[in-house]
């Protein structure tokens, strides 16, 4: 399990401590790593490092911020499933080199040696997360949302993922794993995580826009989940989403009992899209399991 965020903001006076605020918000989600991407000077930038949030930013952050950057972030925590963390191409933001862009992902990719071999995609490191972006490579040719639905079509496992593009656009999709996001009209723009309590960590005035946000009970809060096989793009002042194609086949973890590292909860996925009852271990051995499911499907 992983933790996901990030926002598309056009004052972006605040970057720094929204982001500091939702990346401990992430990181009971995931403590191997940590990292940001964003939009500066016509670039997409990426930052990582192994280890946990705190010391991430008591070693990197002042040099982070220390040039304004544009309305665009993306932020991860990881829980390391496939792919060393000690290895930073294994750490999330992963970046393209030929397109220029970012991917953060929450959630595990099954199948990833049969599509590097179908595709002969080329990949730097051994996170299983990489697979998504080579295949957006793999079918880029010059439109995000048939490059994105085509890599999710032919993708199998569970995935939230954000996308941050040098147009200083994201795109956040998903299936089975959770994503929340927000529009904020006092900073121009919208924020995302992947479950509404961090969203909370990072923000305090959430509002209404184009109908797609639902209202909360508290005063002045607005925010609408993902739905599944949905892609969204945003941009400043604006959302569009559209319905991914259905994938040739899904292998999530809520197929499975769940793992604690002293309990089994049974069919359910608590800490799976909660964020309760997971450790690191129970989610290595669920992941066993159903790499053996999908063993003997085929």
């Amino acid at each position: 399990m992983c933790g996901i965020a990030g926002f598309l903001i056009k004052k972006n006076k605040n970057a720094s401590e929204i982001s500091r605020k939702l990346l401990f918000g992430l990181q009971e989600r995931g403590e191997d790593a940590v990292g940001l991407s964003f939009f500066q000077d016509g670039e997409v930038q990426v930052f990582k490092s192994q280890g946990k949030v705190k010391n991430f930013v008591s070693k990197h952050w002042d040099k982070i911020w220390q040039r304004p950057v544009d309305s665009a972030v993306i932020l991860h925590c990881r829980a390391a499933t496939s792919g060393t963390a000690s290895s930073m191409v294994n750490n999330h933001p992963i970046f393209s080199k030929k397109l220029g862009v970012s991917l953060v992902h929450n959630g595990i990719i099954w199948g990833v040696g049969e599509l590097i071999k179908k595709y002969n995609l080329q990949t730097d490191g051994d996170c299983d997360s990489e697979v998504i972006l080579r295949m957006i490579e793999h079918f880029y040719k010059g439109n995000w949302e048939v490059a994105i639905k085509k890599a999710y079509k032919e993708l199998t496992g569970s995935m939230a993922c954000a996308l941050l593009t040098r147009k200083d656009d994201i795109y956040l999709w998903r299936n089975s794993m959770p994503l929340t996001v927000a529009h904020i009209p006092s900073l121009g723009g919208f924020v995302f995580a992947s479950t509404k309590g961090i969203l909370k960590m990072g923000i305090s005035e959430i509002s209404t826009l184009f109908n797609y946000f639902v209202k909360l009970k508290a005063p002045r809060a607005y925010y609408q989940s993902v739905e599944e096989d949905t892609l969204v793009r945003i941009t400043p002042g604006n959302i569009k989403v559209w319905k991914l194609p259905k994938q040739k086949e899904r292998y999530d973890l809520s197929e499975l009992p769940l793992y604690n590292d002293r309990t089994i909860y049974g069919q359910s996925q608590i800490g799976f899209n909660g964020g309760e009852g997971y450790g690191e271990e129970g989610f290595r051995r669920a992941s066993s399991v159903l790499n053996a499911r999908i063993k003997e499907k085929k």
